[in-house]
């Protein structure tokens, strides 16, 4: 009868004594002792029902292939044995050459703690993603970006080659809420160096874009040192060609305000019992404007003479007139006061007229 050993015996009752004893020994130590379960002649291939491992398998430095997949058994330590992978806790390993456990998995992520990954991305629909120079973080399968918590902010030029310094953007005190820094509609750039700190206006225009250009430009300085007696007294003439451009009338001391002082003077024998008022006034085209500077009350027998009492105007008493687009436009500065009795004395102050090239139809 064949069988997969492809072995002979001898036949009862037929095979002469020497040959049975002769087939018998070959089977034995031949057929038998060589068999390898490996066919076509080796015998029958076992089964994992007939292997029973209770120790440690070498595999001789050989691969393990074809395997649809390993499952891991989870213990609670790690092995003794370096350069192994296991399941450890529900989660995958791999014990090193030195001995040190690193953790590949955590949970249904990766660990974070051994790779560097991000807590919690791998379990959402979120994903970051690195294309052409830019790192994008979205939240939605790509199609919204992501919310940002960060502390300090350091901004570097993209063009810069091993930059050293960049824009810094922190929160500096510490917040009772939260703070909404909402952008504009608009292209924003952060300027290259701090300005230049100025004392002039800003223009501004309609669509909230401030002026890359000196936004002011001088067109006359009167230079106010004088003393009046009567009311009405003009104490600065002049006038401006008009070019549609709004004008910026600004009275201020000449030095900063050290020596500028406006006194008065008593006249009379007599004292007065109601108070003094000395107002400066700003007519243009002959008539007042609305706004003027009251510069001093007192009361009579107190007199200045000097700067030492004398009474200081506001440093910038500034007005703002949007003055035809053609043709020569008048501008004084007129003095009053409420007695005749005093002479007034103004020292060192300035009106400055300025064009601002804006103007008021710029974004004023």
């Amino acid at each position: 009868m064949p069988n997969s050993m492809n072995i002979v015996p001898p036949v009862p009752g037929t095979t002469p004594g020497p040959e049975w004893a002769s087939d018998i020994n070959d089977i034995l130590t031949t057929t038998i002792a060589e068999h390898n379960h490996v066919g076509p002649n080796g015998g029958v291939a076992l089964t994992q029902a007939a292997i029973n491992i209770d120790d440690s398998v070498n595999m001789n430095g050989e691969l393990l292939a074809n395997s649809r997949a390993v499952q891991l058994a989870s213990q609670g330590s790690a092995p003794s044995e370096n350069g192994t992978v296991y399941n450890q806790g529900g989660n995958l390993y791999y014990k090193n050459s030195s001995g040190a456990a690193v953790q590949i998995t955590n949970g249904a992520a990766l660990s974070g703690v051994s790779v560097g990954s991000i807590t919690g991305l791998a379990a959402s629909d979120g994903q970051a993603s690195y294309n052409s120079g830019v790192f994008s973080w979205e939240k939605t399968n790509g199609n919204q970006y992501a919310d940002m918590n960060a502390g300090t902010l350091k901004v570097f030029s993209t063009s810069d080659i091993n930059p050293i310094y960049g824009t810094v953007i922190s929160q500096p005190n510490t917040l009772t809420a939260n703070k909404v820094l909402q952008l504009p509609d608009i292209n924003l750039y952060l300027p290259t160096a701090y300005p230049l700190i100025q004392t002039q206006v800003m223009s501004i225009g309609t669509t909230g874009i401030m002026a890359a250009s000196p936004v002011y430009s001088d067109i006359g300085t009167n230079n106010i040192s004088t003393s009046f007696t009567t009311t009405g007294t003009s104490l600065v003439s002049s006038s401006i060609v008009g070019s549609g451009k709004c004008i910026m009338f600004v009275l201020r001391p000449t030095d900063g305000g050290s020596s500028a002082y406006l006194s008065l003077k008593n006249n009379a024998v007599s004292t007065e019992d109601t108070p003094i008022d000395v107002t400066l006034g700003l007519k243009i085209g002959g008539a007042y404007t609305d706004g003027f500077v009251q510069a001093y009350r007192a009361y009579d027998p107190v007199v200045y003479t000097n700067a030492a009492g004398g009474v200081r105007i506001s440093p910038n008493f500034t007005f703002f007139y949007q003055p035809p687009s053609a043709g020569t436009v008048t501008y004084e500065l007129v003095g009053t006061k409420s007695s005749n009795n005093y002479t007034v004395n103004l020292t060192y102050y300035t009106l400055d007229v300025i064009e601002v090239i804006g103007g008021l139809n710029g974004g004023f």
